[in-house]
């Protein structure tokens, strides 16, 4: 990528898009003939962003119950993601191995990889508060106890909920 025409627009929404014309112009040369000092890796050459509409924008709030701000659905308007995934090659007992992976998350493709870091925060302090040995400031009382031995995180809590319904404290003696 040249330094000529680096004028980054203060914009946000003209930024995206100036990213989305310079990136996409970086993968549009070919990394077997470019004689440039950077080169785009095989896997992403040509690679395109893809957008999301409104609807589909909303749709996925719907589904994850997230609420995206103004300046991220105009990211996910312009620079969802790429239209290909990455290629990761490792070694194995059986030889070479490529694998893809997401570069970019797809909000509409990517379910159980979405999922899973949407619960993650969840499923950390939950572990953290219901191990054994667990985390639990003296300042919030009596330590919780989980109502009802579930096996998965609380999904009301990652739905949104302020709530600690599914916690009680532990009966005070004598009450």
């Amino acid at each position: 990528m040249s330094t000529d025409n680096l004028a980054i627009p203060e914009d946000f929404s003209a930024f995206l898009y100036w990213l989305k014309e310079k990136t996409e112009d970086f993968w549009s040369k070919d990394p077997k003939t470019s004689t440039g000092n950077f080169k785009c890796e095989e896997w992403i050459y040509g690679a395109k962003w893809i957008g999301l509409t409104d609807d589909e924008i909303d749709a996925v709030e719907a589904k994850y119950a997230v609420r995206f701000m103004p300046e991220h659905r105009a990211f996910l308007r312009i620079l969802h993601t790429i239209d290909r995934k990455e290629k990761i090659e490792h070694a194995d007992e059986d030889g070479v191995v490529i694998e893809e992976r997401p570069f970019f998350y797809n909000w509409l493709q990517d379910d159980k990889e979405i999922k899973e870091y949407l619960d993650w925060p969840f499923r950390t302090i939950f572990e953290d508060v219901t191990s054994p040995n667990g985390v639990w400031l003296k300042a919030l009382g009596g330590k919780a106890r989980f109502r009802g031995r579930k096996k998965g995180p609380n999904h009301a809590m990652v739905s949104g909920s302020t709530s600690l319904a599914s916690f009680e404290k532990p009966p005070v003696p004598g009450k």
